[in-house]
């Protein structure tokens, strides 16, 4: 039976995987050449079509918010919208849109060199956007535009306006000669959504400047995109602050008209009130009307807290009113103004009517310009609810709470001291309510007059929140040299992509190329490795490499048998081109060379060479002792090699095969192993029948050769098979033809260490050729 068992580990890992794929790219290091120069020059074809990315840069400042309470300065409003909000100004559509009009960014020609008939380009209300063909006819002077499908748009005369019925106002300049213009048109939104795509802006937190980039492939055009963004940028942001103002001077003026009628009202009262007590005689004797009757201080007292009781009476019952009238609707939160409680209240119900009159200002100013879904129209939106439904009411609630409580105290107070001033003319007190009513009036108009001025100068030179630092100038060298890249990334790519079809067509190779590839599939130990001959010949140090392999395998194979056994080996491969005749022949003059009385025997009876490789004749030989027309030691026949004898193949019988597996064979190798020290068999292929079986079973003993890059691994697994079923031990297997790598390394020799003698010599086999080295 075979005994087969791999010595070394059956699994590739590490350096040895590394290893192996590096000779795989060296094997096809000309498919990796090819791949590289395809690579590269598809890379440098591509380049020619891919135009280089040039980038624009501005920067843009921002003014921060007006402090309140400024000492010096002229007057201005607030700052418009909040600072992190100005990117989404600039890159919002009511620019945008204006931009690409003003550029023409809607219509883009295929060639740059058709740019300038596309100077006066305009669009109608109604257009068809789409790529287009203008076919210019210079000899007819006609035209004729189609559309993308190849569908005729218009037809006319040079000259005339082109494309009307698609929605063009185009009448290029065109020549007398024949030319093909080719251009696309796009809504004026979609080339605002291409700009925007291609527009960034930087805005660091706490920062004032605001950087924007602008990147394209004509520089030309980017730059003088980005300077028309930023002239429409600062035009947009001055229009929306002057409209800030005039919403606020518009709301100050109604809430002035309201003011002065109510100041109005008060005087007329007063003026009613003194003219009908004028002749009205007071409990201390005639006075003039409008005088006080005493400087008594309790009397003194006692009206001002009766005055104080009725305004906080009618101040608090006011404001109850108003704030029924509140959650019906029917009265806005900004008539608490006129409450005279509310004058001289506390702070914060003031600054909540203050902010809700500005948001509300700021709201009106915001919906002129933008959508009720824009953010800053929220944001102000639910500003403005909140204060009118919320935070005002809350205040103006607490505040009749505190209405009542000084309602209840002056209360009780006046009614402690009404027996002391009941003869006191109430028309005194009165008099004082509608006085201080007018005063409070007065100065309520008088404030409202003076912001409404400042409303009205600060529009009349509202200055802008935003102002242009640096404008964009046309860039000389793009912003990445896209041909390097587009090369390398081709080059790089070719190269991965040879080195991983080198690995693969690897990993699919049927053939045997890897040591361990004989230990994993045949379950065989290496013997030794014969580097490829052809190749070592050319110095004294290949030769003896050569030499020394074949040293190494006599080596393995005298310790497969003991001292008193004769060595019998039968040599075969799985198919033919391995060399296992070479192989064989060597083989032999290593054992003879070692002293071993060697008898080297050709099986292959078909085709069979040996006899000519040492110099002998072919009959008689094997054939014709297996017929018993010779005795087995009659052919056997010396050579130049001393040791070293050989039975040449015979005469060439069809019935080789039968003779091979007849009794014969047994005999005439029994008879044969008394007179030698070691039987070598040369047999042919084991694919080519069963004469190498046949020659195996009589020796009993095999080694197969297995050339690397030739032999076929499955060829030589399915054959090795058969042979679990024959009284056949495998010796191992020879690696011939191998390459200097170092997958190698375990099975080369030196030369700097080989010592030759006189009597070693080789076989080779170079150009059909057998020659002695």
């Amino acid at each position: 039976m075979p005994v087969h068992g791999p010595t070394g580990s059956a699994e590739v890992e590490g350096w040895e995987l590394v290893r192996r794929y590096l000779a795989a790219v060296l094997r096809y290091k000309w498919l990796l050449v090819l791949m590289l120069v395809a690579g590269g020059g598809a890379s440098v074809a591509t380049t020619r079509f891919v135009r280089p990315t040039y980038e624009v840069q501005a920067t843009i400042w921002l003014a921060t918010q007006t402090p309140e309470g400024r000492a010096a300065g002229p007057f201005r409003a607030h700052e418009l919208v909040n600072v992190s909000a100005w990117p989404d100004l600039l890159t919002s559509y009511v620019i945008l849109d204006s931009v690409v009009l003003k550029t023409r960014l809607f219509v883009r020609p295929t060639s740059p060199v058709d740019a300038p008939l596309f100077r006066d380009f305009e669009l109608a209300a109604r257009n068809r956007p789409g790529e287009y063909r203008l076919t210019v006819s210079g000899a007819a002077h006609k035209y004729v535009l189609t559309a993308k499908d190849g569908s005729v748009v218009e037809r006319g005369a040079v000259g005339d306006s082109i494309g009307r019925s698609a929605g063009f106002r185009w009448a290029p300049e065109l020549d007398a000669k024949d030319r093909v213009v080719k251009f696309t048109v796009f809504t004026p939104r979609a080339a605002s959504l291409l700009l925007r795509q291609r527009l960034s802006t930087t805005l660091p937190p706490n920062d004032n400047l605001l950087r924007v980039q602008l990147d394209g492939t004509d520089p030309a055009e980017i730059t003088l995109t980005m300077n028309t963004l930023l002239q429409q940028f600062v035009a947009t942001a001055a229009t929306l602050k002057n409209h800030n103002l005039i919403e606020l001077a518009k709301t100050l003026d109604q809430q002035l008209e309201y003011a002065q009628s109510q100041l109005r009202d008060a005087e007329i009262a007063l003026e009613s009130f003194r003219v009908n007590t004028i002749t009205l005689p007071s409990e201390g004797g005639p006075v003039a009307s409008g005088v006080q009757l005493t400087r008594d201080p309790v009397l003194t007292s006692y009206f001002a807290q009766k005055i104080e009781y009725d305004n906080i009476v009618h101040d608090r019952e006011l404001i109850e009113q108003m704030l029924t009238q509140f959650k019906t609707g029917a009265l806005d939160v900004s008539s608490l103004w006129f409450v005279n409680a509310v004058q001289n209240g506390p702070p914060e119900l003031r600054n909540s009517l203050t902010e809700y009159a500005t948001k509300s200002s700021a709201l009106r100013a915001a919906r002129q310009v933008f959508t009720d879904e824009h953010r800053a129209v929220r944001e102000l939106d639910a500003a403005t609810r909140a204060l009118r439904d919320q935070t005002v009411p809350q205040l103006a609630s607490s505040l009749v709470a505190q209405l009542r409580e000084r309602e209840t105290a002056l209360g009780d107070r006046i009614n402690a001291a009404a027996r002391e001033l009941r003869q006191i003319p109430t028309r005194t007190i009165e008099e004082m309510r509608l006085t201080r009513n007018v005063s409070v009036r007065e100065n309520l108009y008088t404030t409202l007059k003076n912001r409404y001025e400042e409303a009205r100068l600060a529009s009349a030179s509202a200055i802008p929140d935003v102002s242009i630092l640096d404008q964009a100038v046309v860039p000389q060298l793009p912003r990445r040299n896209t041909a390097r890249a587009i090369i390398a990334l081709g080059t790089f790519a070719s190269l991965g992509l040879a080195v991983l079809l080198a690995i693969v067509l690897d990993r699919f190779d049927t053939r045997f190329r890897y040591p361990d590839q004989i230990a994993r599939e045949l379950g065989l130990d290496v013997l030794g490795a014969v580097p490829a001959m052809d190749r070592r010949i050319k110095s004294i140090y290949g030769a003896a490499e050569v030499i020394e392999s074949f040293r190494s395998i006599r080596l393995s194979l005298a310790n497969a048998f003991s001292e008193t056994q004769t060595a019998m080996v039968t040599v075969t491969s799985p198919g033919p081109g391995d060399g296992k005749s070479i192989v064989c022949a060597n083989l032999a003059l290593s054992f003879a060379s070692a002293g071993y009385r060697t008898l080297l025997i050709d099986g292959d009876i078909r085709r069979g060479d040996l006899h000519t490789t040492l110099g002998v004749g072919r009959t008689p030989g094997l054939t014709d002792v297996l017929l018993d027309a010779v005795s087995a030691p009659d052919a056997v026949r010396a050579t130049e090699t001393p040791r070293l004898w050989i039975l040449p193949s015979g005469t060439r019988q069809r019935t080789g095969p039968e003779l091979l597996t007849s009794q014969q064979l047994p005999q005439c190798i029994a008879q044969l192993q008394s007179r030698f020290d070691v039987l070598i068999v040369d047999t042919p292929p084991l694919g080519a029948g069963v004469d190498a079986y046949a020659l195996a079973t009589a020796t009993r003993n095999m080694v197969l050769v297995v050339r690397a890059g030739v032999t076929s691994r499955k060829l030589a697994s399915a054959k090795l098979r058969m042979l679990d079923r024959l009284p056949v031990r495998v010796l191992g297997a020879v690696l011939n033809g191998i390459e200097s790598n170092r997958l190698y390394e375990h099975y080369s020799y030196l030369p700097g260490y080989v010592v030759e003698s006189d009597d070693s010599r080789a076989l080779v086999k170079t150009n059909g050729r057998v020659r002695v080295v």
